[in-house]
């Protein structure tokens, strides 16, 4: 019954944290609750306190990633409200650090099988309510109308910018680059110089 007693008092925080990291690894045929107890040191029942299925564990995981890499986003937009260019280089720079710093939410976000992508049809972006790249490309399309860039250019240009912001966090998350200096630094200057249109 000892191993009941979970010794890093909150389970469901660990639950999702080893579910993540067995998602990555393992995929969704071959997730289980099972599996992910095992990480966690805890019962094959344990578990089943916090999630019903793997389907809601996972549903779950996805959730509070989507929450944590939105929550950085939202920050940005409210600290650089007045100032759009500021604001898009500030948020390319906190894209970059959130993948970098939490590698395997970058791996969840985009090294999986995306069921509904991001759309653009007749140079326009369709996406879903909630998803965070909204925040990106409004943030984006804020700076091209500041500098009166032609809206019917606005799509390219955005995902030319989110190209460079997430090539360079690939990069950085698989260490193709070791950069000495301030990666950061590194990232505002590429963006200063890609604004620059």
């Amino acid at each position: 019954m000892a191993k009941e007693k979970y010794h890093h008092g909150d389970l469901k925080k660990e639950l999702l944290k080893k579910g993540l990291q067995l998602l990555n690894k393992d995929g969704y045929e071959d997730f289980s609750l099972r599996k992910v107890a095992v990480m966690c040191g805890v019962s094959h029942a344990a578990p089943y306190k916090h999630f019903k299925s793997k389907e809601e564990l996972i549903s779950a995981i996805a959730s509070d990633v989507s929450k944590s890499f939105t929550s950085v986003l939202e920050g940005v937009m409210q600290s650089f409200s007045d100032d759009p260019k500021a604001r898009t280089i500030e948020m390319g720079k906190q894209y970059v650090k959130f993948m970098v710093e939490n590698p395997d939410y970058f791996k969840f976000i985009f090294l999986t099988d995306h069921h509904n992508p991001i759309l653009i049809k007749d140079d326009v972006f369709v996406i879903r309510e909630g998803h965070p790249f909204e925040m990106a490309r409004k943030c984006a399309a804020d700076y091209y109308a500041s500098i009166n860039l032609d809206e019917k250019d606005w799509a390219v240009e955005t995902l030319a910018l989110w190209g460079l912001i997430h090539g360079f966090a690939v990069l950085m998350v698989h260490n193709t680059i070791s950069y000495s200096g301030d990666y950061l630094t590194l990232i505002e200057r590429m963006l200063k110089e890609k604004l620059k249109l």
